[in-house]
């Protein structure tokens, strides 16, 4: 099983080309489930989880490159939805990461953590070098759950959101600025 995940990968990822989508290459409907885009929840999470483990790190650069292409549009919405510094992922995206206002999980974000669900595989990627080129990424996604987040005696809180659930991976700490 763990050779036929790599294979799949593999027959779905190219440098220079896209990242998988859920879907993969082999969907045969006009109309596919989701759109075939990448929905950010943890779906397009999945289909790289085993890329480091597979010795596949070469692949993950079309996941990274993607979501850096992206990175104005995720500002945009940090600012337009929630008065924010930063970089806000929307739910589902294709070939832009702007939320739509009539999107019906807009709220979801702090519920499932938007950009840092994503950047999870670049936290423990090996490559110091290839951290360094992500690291604007990685600050935007911050300043964004910097100003988003608010802190109580004990924790940071996430509000509002779609889940009761609070955020204690978040330490308290002062602020950046």
């Amino acid at each position: 099983m763990f050779n036929f995940g790599r294979y799949l990968f593999i027959s779905s990822s190219a440098v220079g080309g896209s990242p998988p989508n859920l879907q993969g290459v082999w969907n045969g409907d006009l109309y596919s489930r989701v759109s075939s885009d990448y929905t950010i929840d943890e779906n397009i999470q999945m289909t790289h989880w085993h890329a480091l483990a597979g010795n596949l790190q070469e692949l993950t650069e079309p996941y990274f490159r993607y979501f850096e292409s992206t990175l104005d549009d995720w500002k945009a919405n940090a600012k337009a939805f929630y008065g924010c510094r930063g970089a806000l992922a929307p739910l589902r995206q294709s070939d832009n990461g702007l939320m739509s206002e009539n999107m019906p999980y807009l709220i979801w974000t702090p519920a499932q953590v938007g950009g840092a669900t994503v950047l999870r595989l670049l936290a423990i990627h090996r490559d110091r070098r290839f951290l360094a080129t992500s690291s604007a990424l990685l600050k935007q996604v911050a300043l964004f759950y910097e100003d988003f987040l608010y802190r109580t005696r004990r924790q940071m809180i996430a509000c509002p959101s779609m889940s009761r659930r609070i955020f204690l991976m978040f330490p308290a700490r002062p602020s950046l600025q």
